[in-house]
């Protein structure tokens, strides 16, 4: 339900299931929000969430976040490799005033979904 979708979207943590249940929430128009890897260009090549709208490496963050044009108010989720980049990288995020950020916590490999190549 919508309602669902907006408790697990206000979560500071998701796990892979969630994020799979977002995922097709958002096909069916049912929440709205943007998936963002912030792993590195190569590691996105050899593989990415089906679904991810961005790519924002963090060894280049500041500058890919701003060309990332996301907004402040916006959902967002983001994920690396296991999960501990992604949750620095949120608690940036937090820092420079966006409000609504989730992290995938034990990133790409514990998503049981389809990985695009």
């Amino acid at each position: 339900t919508k309602e669902e979708c907006t408790q697990l979207i206000a979560q500071p943590e998701l796990d892979g299931d969630e994020l799979m249940a977002l995922l097709e929430a958002r096909d069916l128009d049912m929440v709205d929000f943007t998936l963002v890897d912030v792993r590195e260009h190569m590691e996105w090549q050899m593989g990415h969430i089906k679904g991810a709208d961005k790519l924002v490496p963090t060894s280049s963050f500041y500058q890919s976040v701003e060309e990332a044009k996301l907004q402040k108010d916006e959902n967002i989720i983001v994920y690396c490799h296991v999960g501990s980049r992604s949750a620095h990288v949120a608690r940036i995020m937090e820092s420079q005033g966006f409000s609504k950020i989730g992290n995938l916590t034990h990133g790409i490999v514990s998503y049981g979904g389809e990985i695009e190549r």
